[in-house]
């Protein structure tokens, strides 16, 4: 509520992190600036690399791995339990990292590791899973793309935007998992990769500034 009351009598400009935020907010606040902007949020690419250029072997079992800071289960934890339980483990890996409401049985889990950490770790993979709901730009997405990671995301929020792939959307766990058993990279894009959002911000402003 102080966001919105900020946004409505101080701001001169509204940037969102993606249209579904920007319908999201618009909705709950009903207030639209004149100027405003959506702008996707991008990594450090010192931080956040491919460094193995996507190597992936046939003959080798397909490494999943999850990242999230936040313990909320909206962070798609039923998900990941339901894949604990359900995944071919003979045929896939899957490493969690950060904090969990819940134990896995079969998902390796990890602790939380800062950013140049998570970075060696994402690289180690294959492929990302995120299964969050209502997420308006997620930075674990960005950061697995970044990593040159094919990832799969649940169809909700501004997940679709980030990943512009409907092969790599998936609305439910059983979807999901038929997706990860015809998985074939050599069929598949890669999500686009978003950088330099610090240089859309800067020129946005600066636009608005100049109309002034």
């Amino acid at each position: 509520l102080l966001s919105f009351f900020l946004n409505k009598e101080i701001a001169c400009a509204t940037i969102y992190q993606s249209k579904w935020s920007k319908s999201k907010i618009i909705k709950f606040s009903n207030v639209i600036k004149k100027n405003h902007k959506v702008i996707i949020n991008s990594v450090d690419k010192k931080i956040f690399f491919n460094k193995k250029k996507n190597e992936f072997k046939k003959n080798q079992k397909i490494k999943l791995v999850s990242s999230s800071w936040s313990k909320n289960f909206k962070k798609g934890f039923k998900t990941i339990k339901w894949l604990d339980e359900n995944l071919n483990f003979k045929k896939f890996d899957y490493t969690f990292v950060g904090n969990s409401p819940i134990k896995f049985k079969n998902i390796k889990m990890i602790k939380p590791l800062n950013s140049k950490l998570l970075n060696i770790e994402l690289n180690k993979h294959n492929v990302f899973i995120s299964p969050t709901m209502d997420e308006a730009c997620s930075n674990s997405i960005i950061e697995a793309n970044a990593c040159g990671l094919y990832t799969f995301a649940l169809n909700d929020g501004g997940n679709p935007e980030i990943i512009n792939n409907k092969e790599l959307l998936f609305k439910n766990e059983k979807e999901l998992i038929r997706k990860l058993n015809n998985f074939d990279p050599t069929k598949l894009k890669l999500p686009k990769i978003y950088q330099n959002s610090i240089l859309y911000y800067v020129n946005f402003l600066r636009s608005i500034h100049k109309s002034k």
